[in-house]
Parts: C-alpha cells; structure tokens; sequence
C-alpha cells in the first residue's frame, strides 16, 4: 500500500460523506421504526385480545367483525411500514453510490497517472484492491472491538467477585 497511497488517499474521500450518509440514515431509520413499532402496537394488541378469548369470539360468532377490525388496524399502520421501508432503501442506496463513487474516483485518479507514465496499470488495480482490503477489514473487526470492549470491562466486575469469593463474613482482604 505505501506504493498507492495516493489512490488510498483518493478512496479516502469519500469516507466524511459516507460517514454522514450513515449518521443521517441511523437517525432516521431509528425514528421510522420506532413510528413503526407504534404503530404496529394496536393490531399486535387486538389480535393478541381475540386469541386470548378466542372461544367466545367464535360463541359470539364475532371472527368476522374482528378480522375485520384487525384488517382495518393494519391498514392504518401501513404507512409507518412503507415509510421504514423507503428510509432503508434510501440509506442502503446511498451507501452503494458513495462506494462506487469512491471506486470511480480511485479508478479515475489511476488512470490520469497512467496516462501520465507515473504508475503502471497492475500498480492502480493492485493499489486499489489493498485498500479496499483493509476497508473491509477495519469494518469487519469494529464488532469484535466493541465485544472485546464490554469483555473487559465485564471482566474488571468478575475479578473483583472472585477475589471477594472464600472470605468469612467481616474478614479483612
């Protein structure tokens, strides 16, 4: 990588976008789904009132009247849902362009240095798919460093119980 690092540094350009593209669509896929969970909350709560009291619904010859109202509870929650599914597909494709944006940018650079006779073509492929490498990478290993995170902060709490384990009642440590 330390022969591309200019294309490393071109790929980079687009990591402050992305970075916003990503904090403005958690925010608003946090916001759609807790709409969604609201609003899925009343047709949860009715059907789970008529399986409760099933018997006498069917006594009451009532199936029909609360399937409907159920049919009618989640028609009005079906915005909430295609409003969390248009927020995921806008987040999820302004991911992608920012990518291969990325990957356009990089791919552009390398070809105005070839042109220029400063790298060979083997050069900007290979320096491309290095640090494409090392992004994913990076982003594989963000979860195992939040798990590690937690582990030691778990463990600081589980040596503390086990030093405190085998004392008598009023012993000093």
């Amino acid at each position: 990588m330390w022969r591309g690092w200019e294309i490393t540094l071109v790929l980079l350009a687009v990591a402050p976008p992305m970075a916003l593209t990503n904090a403005l669509s958690g925010r608003a896929l946090r916001r759609r789904a807790a709409a969604r969970a609201a609003a899925d909350a009343a047709p949860a709560a009715l059907a789970a009132e008529t399986l409760a009291g099933v018997r006498t619904v069917y006594a009451l010859n009532m199936a029909d009247a609360a399937a409907e109202v159920h049919a009618q509870a989640t028609a009005a929650a079906a915005p909430a849902a295609a409003s969390l599914g248009a927020a995921s597909g806008t987040a999820t494709g302004s991911i992608n362009a920012l990518f291969l944006a990325g990957y356009a940018l990089a791919l552009w650079y390398g070809g105005v240095s070839v042109r220029a006779g400063t790298r060979a073509p083997g050069e900007v492929i290979g320096a491309l798919f290095a640090a494409m490498n090392a992004g994913f990478a990076l982003a594989l290993a963000a979860p195992a460093a939040q798990a590690w995170a937690v582990a030691v902060a778990a463990g600081g709490r589980l040596f503390a119980v086990i030093d405190g384990c085998g004392r008598a009642e009023g012993e000093a440590a």
